[in-house]
């Protein structure tokens, strides 16, 4: 690429139902696609409520190198040595009487956390074959991190990243209302069908300080960019708040098999997920910034 304008744009794309296809995968057209515009210079990351053990396996042979926004933005982290570069993790007294909430409810949540600088998942029992899925994931990478223990107050003294909590619908619904009740905005609560395990229901919760929004401003600061300059991409209700930054200058994107909520707020609809839709408008975008020499380059 020849003399590359001095403010690139920065892609941030959500992974699961955006980048990913229905099997949680990247295609092969996508990740060879990737590799194509991140040798062109393209400046590509990505903004997932995954963990970087998870981001870094489905990721493999992405040469990707800009730092990523993890399990929501609870961590940005270098995505090639896994350290984490800012954190956002919830205070000890809040996850405390989170965890006796999800108690009352007999269920049994995984807990992400960063233990003397390793990324940890505690968790105390598999209740339900929704958790045991969870585990035996082939997206995941559990390995040297996830461990059964008894989960006791000294468990938060650890950075606390967030929970997830596998049930049935009614269960993960009663949780999240109480939860919200309790911590109104200080704590963020998605509630989701398991898009490749649908009869099981997932409850994500973590600071409302760690959201992608934030992450992406952060994370735009920490790079020098504009927002923008800033091009995001998402489908589902965690992706909303860094969808309405469109409101601050940024562009939004989400795909054809976006939630309803999403479509409203987003700039632009691309192809769906199944269609390679975000690398695809991403290389379009690309090559339509950096110089007319590439705006006929095929797709």
């Amino acid at each position: 690429m020849n003399n590359p304008p001095k403010n690139r744009p920065l892609y941030v794309t959500d992974l699961d139902g955006t980048l990913l296809d229905k099997s949680a995968a990247v295609s092969d057209f996508t990740k060879n696609k990737l590799n194509e515009l991140i040798a062109e210079g393209c400046r590509i990351t990505l903004a997932s409520a995954r963990s970087i053990a998870s981001i870094r396996k489905i990721m493999s042979g992405v040469d990707l190198s800009l730092p990523v926004i993890e399990v929501n933005g609870a961590f940005i982290t270098d995505i090639k040595t896994g350290e984490h570069l800012l954190s956002e993790p919830m205070e000890e007294h809040t996850c405390r009487k989170i965890h006796r909430i999800i108690d009352f409810y007999e269920a049994m949540p995984f807990i992400f956390c960063c233990e003397n600088g390793k990324d940890r998942v505690y968790y105390e029992a598999i209740c339900n074959e929704g958790m045991r899925w969870f585990l035996n994931d082939k997206s995941e990478d559990h390995r040297g991190r996830s461990k059964q223990i008894p989960i006791d107050d000294a468990v938060f003294k650890n950075e606390t990243a967030g929970f997830i909590v596998i049930g049935s619908q009614t269960q993960i619904e009663s949780i999240r209302t109480e939860i919200e009740d309790v911590f109104s905005e200080s704590i963020d609560c998605y509630c989701f069908a398991n898009p490749y395990c649908p009869e099981w229901h997932w409850l994500t919760i973590h600071s409302s300080r760690a959201r992608k929004s934030a992450g992406v401003i952060r994370l735009a600061e920490e790079l020098g960019t504009d927002l923008s300059d800033v091009v995001v991409f998402g489908d589902n209700t965690n992706d909303l708040p860094m969808i309405k930054l469109n409101t601050q200058g940024l562009k939004s994107v989400c795909v054809a098999n976006a939630v309803e909520t999403i479509k409203k707020e987003a700039d632009f609809i691309c192809e769906s997920n199944s269609a390679d839709g975000v690398v695809k408008f991403i290389a379009e975008d690309f090559r339509q910034k950096i110089g007319p020499e590439y705006s006929a380059k095929p797709v």
